[in-house]
């Protein structure tokens, strides 16, 4: 890192987390944005049709904090609200703990671990919410997915999320019950139009570039002034 005179982080967060360990660095947030494109078809999920579901995207670890989605889950079954896990299994208790929640026929739990893009989109058009609990994030690109939708939006609040979150989504502190967690996920309301599109411009690859650029042109004038 010696050799460069500025670093780029994906957001105002992780920028204030490596100025201290490069403090003769100018560290600032260039933006980042998703891979999935938003505008392509949809392709329906034929079990979940005509079913009211809440959306958590990620994979299966305990950083993630699925254990109080599974808590909240069963908060959601009395309201018939499916809760739909799109996450490939990674490590700890929780994959098991999920495997057998999403296996009993008795749960509200569906763990999907591979599905197409147009199958997430199709998720994130018709989900009632979305929901991430986790205990801590790098940048959390699902809920930025769920935001550029307009998808309602119930998340831990934890630095990062309080970053990313769009104006409508809705904190809850790590220790709230799950039943007022369900009461949120119920009444969380989705994003106007304009609303979604102009957050979704904040995350895109334009804008990105367009910061790149400006960062790019500034360094380059303090280098000429530092040599005139």
């Amino acid at each position: 890192s010696s050799r460069y005179r500025a670093i780029f982080a994906p957001t105002g967060y992780s920028a204030a987390k490596l100025r201290p360990i490069f403090p003769s660095h100018d560290v600032s947030e260039i933006g980042n944005a998703p891979a999935l494109p938003f505008n392509g078809e949809l392709s329906e999920i034929a079990e979940l049709r005509g079913k009211d579901f809440v959306l958590s995207v990620g994979t299966v670890e305990p950083r993630k904090n699925y254990e109080k989605i599974i808590d909240v889950a069963a908060a959601l079954q009395p309201h018939n609200v499916v809760s739909v896990v799109v996450g490939r299994s990674g490590w700890g208790n929780i994959v098991t703990d999920l495997d057998r929640a999403s296996n009993d026929p008795t749960s509200n739990i569906r763990w999907m671990k591979d599905i197409s893009d147009s199958q997430l989109r199709w998720l994130y058009a018709n989900c009632r919410s979305f929901l991430s609990l986790s205990h801590d994030e790098g940048f959390n690109m699902p809920l930025v997915e769920a935001g550029s939708l307009g998808c309602s939006i119930v998340a831990s609040d934890i630095a990062i999320h309080r970053t990313v979150s769009p104006p409508w989504g809705r904190l809850v502190s790590p220790g709230t019950p799950a039943d007022e967690i369900a009461t949120e996920i119920m009444t969380a309301p989705r994003a106007t139009e304009s609303a979604y599109l102009a957050y979704r411009a904040r995350y895109s690859w334009d804008f990105i570039a367009a910061n790149l650029l400006s960062k790019i042109q500034a360094h380059r004038r303090t280098g000429a002034r530092s040599h005139a």
